[in-house]
Order: C-alpha cells, then structure tokens, then sequence
C-alpha cells in the first residue's frame, strides 16, 4: 500500500480517526493514547464487576449514615431526658414522646432503627439508673 493510499483510508470505527497519519511518531502517539483509553475502560469494567468492592463500599456507606443518625437520635434523647430525673411521670410522658418519635423513623429506615434502638436503650439505661 502507498503511502498516498494510507493517507486517504477512512473507517467508520468510533474513536478512530478518519485518517491514518503517515508520520509514525503521530501512529505511536495515537496508540499510547488507545492503549490509555482502552486500560481505563477494562479498570471501569473490572470495578463494575467487583461485588464484593461494591458490597463494601455500601456496608462503608450505611455505617456512615447509621452514625450520623445516631447522633442525632442522641442528642434528642439527652435534650428530651435532660430535665426527668426527679418527677416520674414527666420522665414517663417524655419516654412516650421518645418512642412515638423512634417509632416513625424506624418505619422509614428500619436497619438504622435497629442500630438507634440499641444505643437508645443504652443510654435510657444510663440515665435513668
């Protein structure tokens, strides 16, 4: 094949240019570039099929959420129980408030329910013993 004739081959290929270079730097530059390309489609490819990254990456995700929540759930519980520990029946009235309120976000995010659940009672536990 000439060189005049490689100059005017074209291909319809996506990511190939329309005309080969004659010049072999610009071949090897645009093969070190498709080598690039191609290496970081097989690593998007390689991640997309890794459950177990995946699995871990999500287990990171809710731990993350789940301390958030809790957090949040302890302070709500320590600024409704604040102010109980003398009078019974405030402490009872407050508690009820406290499940009532428990019992709504555990109907939305049931695992993290679980989790605000525990340390809830740890620190009722706490507080009122």
């Amino acid at each position: 094949m000439s060189t005049e004739r490689a100059a005017s081959v074209t291909n319809d290929v996506p990511g190939v240019p329309d005309q080969i270079p004659e010049d072999p730097d610009a071949i090897r530059h645009q093969i070190e570039q498709t080598r690039a390309e191609v290496g970081k489609t097989v690593e998007a490819l390689a991640a997309k099929t890794d459950v177990k990254a995946q699995a871990k990456a999500k287990i990171e995700d809710v731990k993350g959420q789940a301390k958030e929540k809790i957090g949040d759930l302890k302070e709500q519980v320590e600024e409704k129980l604040g102010g109980v520990k003398g009078d019974p029946d405030q402490a009872r009235d407050q508690a009820r408030n406290v499940v009532n309120t428990l019992e709504e976000r555990a109907r939305e995010q049931p695992v993290l329910a679980f989790v605000a659940g525990i340390v809830v009672g740890f620190l009722v536990g706490k507080i009122m013993g």
